[in-house]
């Protein structure tokens, strides 16, 4: 009996110990929503998806006063980013040459800015609040590039985060007119 409690208050402890880590990583960097407004038909053009598109601008803000470090791709951004609605995919650059993952430096109380589309599907609600939440990858959280096989590790890192939400960090909520 007592090892059962014992287990138990452990447990306990280790669960609140880990969301203090959570909450903790999540007040580093916040994600700011600056603007969504509808994307214009030529922007549209070359996609021929059964969706609204609204052009999204939006930044990582570093709130402390040192550097933070993640893993990001070098151009499909948007890989980091996921909603709290299923049916919203967000869209990072249409042109991508040379994708590859590679750690970032946010430095001290600095902003790194992102442009690009959210894809809506047609049957969705406009009166339901959305967030976007950032996959912070911490630069430990993967080897070498050198070790990099396909799929790469970052993508099963993603996966994992994004299928468990383990280190997102959201933005507040908004929501699309």
């Amino acid at each position: 009996m007592i090892k059962s409690m014992s287990l138990a208050v452990f447990f306990i402890l280790f669960i609140q110990c880990n969301n203090l880590l959570e909450k903790k990583a999540d007040s580093n960097i916040s994600v700011k929503i600056d603007r969504v407004y509808k994307a214009s038909d030529d922007t549209l053009k070359d996609l021929k998806w059964e969706s609204t598109f609204y052009n999204l601008d939006l930044s990582l803000v570093n709130n402390t006063d040192s550097t933070v470090n993640f893993w990001m791709n070098t151009c499909r951004w948007n890989d980091n980013f996921v909603t709290n609605i299923p049916n919203i995919r967000i869209i990072g650059p249409l042109e991508c040459t040379r994708n590859f993952p590679k750690v970032f430096d946010l430095d001290r109380k600095a902003i790194m800015s992102f442009r690009g589309l959210i894809s809506i599907q047609d049957s969705f609600d406009y009166s339901r609040m959305i967030r976007i939440g950032f996959i912070y990858i911490k630069s430990n959280e993967f080897g070498r590039l050198s070790e990099i096989t396909l799929p790469s590790p970052d993508a099963i890192i993603q996966a994992n985060k994004r299928s468990i939400y383990k280190s997102i960090i959201w933005s507040e909520y908004f929501t699309i007119k």
